[in-house]
């Protein structure tokens, strides 16, 4: 292959550039989406609110991107095929897509679960309650894989094609089913739930700013949980904001894909993995905006570690001290 033919993920800069980033985001997406799932489960029942959970349950959505997209996404070019087996080919397509549209309904769910809680002053809807908010997540992972399942039906692994002979995973969509099932996921993981939320987030914080509601805090425990779902409603808004512009891109490239039919050759990879790249940029920003914005994920942590200090500590073995390490040596005499 010529070398103005050849796709420019194979230039030594751009791969090192690509693959350096991935690396980046794997590691620091790993560790702070596991210390964010750390600090809200080490946190007791009784302070542990729904909006924790439902973050916690992002995290944990990141941190399984983290093990599945990054690896099944820049790994196949550079590899030059599909060498981790069929199953995981249509595993591939089933994570990734139940992953996307996990995020969004976490995000409708997350801007419903604090408008009960902010404008209604209580939790009294019971799938936004503690209890049940697990019940509530689980449903989300259903409700997330069932959607995807066509997606993941249409995955093709070929072993011995025409044009290579080396194992293939892509997709085989038809194109008419293709563009329905694109728009449905776009404005189901995208355009609705961006939507949803600013309506939901304006309607709260006007909540909170009203008057009449701040005349109601009459004594200093009323008014410190007033500020802590401020907090928590900000931290909720801030990631809505962050998950929409950072998938946006990978959006508007798989729309270029499937409607306009634009094929930007030698660049396509390259644009496509950099497109990925951004869109996973928030793995890494969701622990900073958590721990940065909520001083309660960073307590849970801290107070967390410190316990687990101290239980390392109470294990320790007493050294043996002497009477000559204690007592004057005159005594001795």
């Amino acid at each position: 292959m010529a070398e103005s033919q050849q796709d420019l993920i194979f230039n030594p800069f751009i791969a090192t550039v690509l693959c350096s980033l991935y690396i980046l985001l794997l590691i620091g997406g790993l560790i702070g989406n596991i210390a964010l799932l750390f600090a809200v489960i080490s946190r007791s029942a009784l302070r542990r609110s729904s909006a924790h959970c439902l973050i916690a349950n992002i995290a944990l959505v990141h941190c399984f991107l983290c093990l599945t997209s990054i690896p099944f996404t820049v790994l196949p070019p550079y590899l030059g095929g599909w060498y981790f087996g069929w199953i995981a080919c249509h595993v591939a397509f089933l994570v990734t897509s139940a992953a996307v549209i996990n995020l969004a309904l976490t995000i409708i769910t997350l801007a419903a679960e604090r408008y009960y809680s902010v404008i209604h002053c209580q939790q009294d809807f019971v799938i936004f309650s503690s209890r049940y908010v697990c019940v509530t997540v689980f449903l989300i992972w259903i409700t997330a894989n069932l959607i995807s399942l066509p997606y993941a039906a249409y995955a093709s692994y070929e072993t011995n094609s025409n044009t290579t002979a080396v194992p293939q995973c892509s997709e085989n969509f038809p194109d008419t089913p293709r563009k329905i099932f694109w728009t449905t996921t776009f404005l189901m993981t995208f355009s609705i739930p961006f939507l949803i939320g600013l309506v939901i987030y304006r309607s709260v914080f006007i909540s909170l700013a009203q008057t009449v509601f701040m005349e109601k805090l009459r004594s200093v425990s009323v008014a410190r949980d007033a500020a802590a779902e401020r907090r928590t409603s900000l931290v909720a808004l801030k990631i809505s904001v962050m998950l929409g512009v950072c998938w946006l891109p990978l959006h508007l490239m798989n729309a270029l894909y499937d409607f306009a039919g634009i094929s930007l050759g030698r660049y396509g990879s390259t644009l496509h993995l950099a497109v990925h790249i951004i869109a996973l940029t928030s793995v890494v920003l969701l622990p900073i905006i958590c721990f940065r914005g909520d001083e309660s994920f960073r307590a849970s942590a801290g107070s967390a570690l410190k316990k687990k200090e101290v239980d390392n500590g109470d294990k320790k073995p007493t050294p043996f001290v002497t009477k000559s390490q204690n007592e004057p040596l005159l005594e001795w005499l």
